[in-house]
């Protein structure tokens, strides 16, 4: 079977789907998913800033389950230091009912397939297979929105995401967790750690590891990290890019978006901001009559995505080293122990102006001496 259209969108995350409400309405549009409902193992925490920027994207309210005030900062083996801010500091966006209400609402350019895998390219083609049949698409614009692993990056010779860690993410059914608390166990992963929040029916917990783990050993996590022994529910579990921005993001009339291009916070793991900002990236360079990598590269320059993703690498790296040392642990305690009041909502500036981590660092170190 054989078909044409305009833009063809390989992955219906939050970048496909964004990029699919921002492309231009005269563009025939496809979206195509493997899953039959589109869905992410992303915990679906975002900031004000992401928030925002979503509303501005998406023609509905977006769905949130709850909004944060606290969070609970751990270092295993060292201490612990209570945070708070009187604004929310994060939101549960609702996933399921996110997609649910995405789909529902889709431009009427755009059709959505589910269940459909690109499997490669064929001369000016796109072949894909969706519900076991083989369909070749001829289209003017294919976007790789589909994630670490992009096929679609391999099948083109652009960029691939160079080093990743293991999210997993679990439901507990327990209640010891009041709203957010992190972990920092280098035991774990160097620079990263153990999450878990109050997601209004349940616990989440999650982990980022540098190494592939078995379900028991998220029990074992659980009891060891946050003192309940539950069985983990509904595992689920992807990659987290953590190496920057692949080197080629665009050739020709193909570009990446969202994970596929390494657009993932380092230092966060927050992919959904990142993937907004580059589907919005993305319809700008649909929408212009120069050149498609041209334009996009330079749309990506002008919201400082590279920016914001290049300050997480130098933050990561801070991270990875002092996390990796008891006695350098035990000084940034001290420093975000004496930052607490302001903490949260700096960490929230440093997601919203890019160019704020100076000003940041002053603020904390002059916050030693008072």
């Amino acid at each position: 079977m054989a078909r044409s259209t305009d833009v063809l969108i390989v992955g219906a995350s939050f970048a496909g789907i964004a990029v699919a409400y921002s492309a231009p309405p005269e563009k025939r549009t496809l979206l195509i998913d493997r899953k039959t409902f589109p869905n992410t193992p992303s915990t679906g925490l975002i900031t004000k800033t992401t928030l925002d920027l979503m509303s501005s994207v998406f023609p509905f309210e977006i769905p949130l389950a709850k909004h944060y005030n606290d969070m609970k900062l751990i270092f295993k083996g060292i201490g612990e230091v209570e945070l708070h801010s009187d604004e929310p500091f994060m939101y549960l966006l609702d996933k399921e009912a996110f997609f649910q209400k995405a789909l529902s609402n889709l431009p009427a350019n755009v059709e959505f397939i589910p269940r459909c895998t690109f499997t490669g390219l064929a001369s000016d083609w796109a072949v894909l297979s969706c519900f076991q049949d083989r369909i070749e698409v001829k289209f003017e614009t294919l976007i790789g929105a589909d994630g670490a692993f992009s096929r679609v990056a391999r099948s083109s010779g652009l960029g691939t995401v160079g080093s990743w860690l293991y999210g997993y993410e679990w439901d507990c059914y327990a209640q010891n967790v009041r709203d957010i608390t992190f972990i920092i166990d280098p035991a774990i992963a160097r620079g990263y750690g153990v999450w878990a929040f109050d997601n209004g029916s349940t616990l989440s917990v999650g982990c980022a590891a540098e190494n592939a783990l078995k379900r028991g050993q998220l029990a074992l996590i659980s009891q060891e990290m946050l003192d309940t022994d539950c069985e983990p529910v509904k595992p689920r579990g992807g990659a987290i890019p953590v190496s920057g921005p692949v080197n080629k993001r665009c050739i020709d009339r193909i570009l990446l978006v969202g994970d596929a291009a390494g657009f993932c916070g380092p230092f966060l793991g927050d992919g959904i901001q990142t993937a907004v900002l580059s589907a919005q990236c993305a319809a700008n360079a649909l929408a212009s009559k120069g050149s498609i990598c041209r334009v996009y590269e330079e749309e990506l320059k002008a919201k400082q995505v590279h920016q914001y993703l290049n300050q997480q690498l130098k933050l990561r790296r801070m991270w990875k080293h002092i996390s990796g040392s008891q006695q350098a642990s035990r000084l940034l305690m001290f420093v975000i122990r004496k930052n607490k009041d302001n903490m949260l909502q700096q960490l929230n500036l440093l997601k919203a102006s890019p160019g704020a981590l100076g000003h940041v660092l002053l603020e904390m170190i002059s916050a030693m001496f008072k």
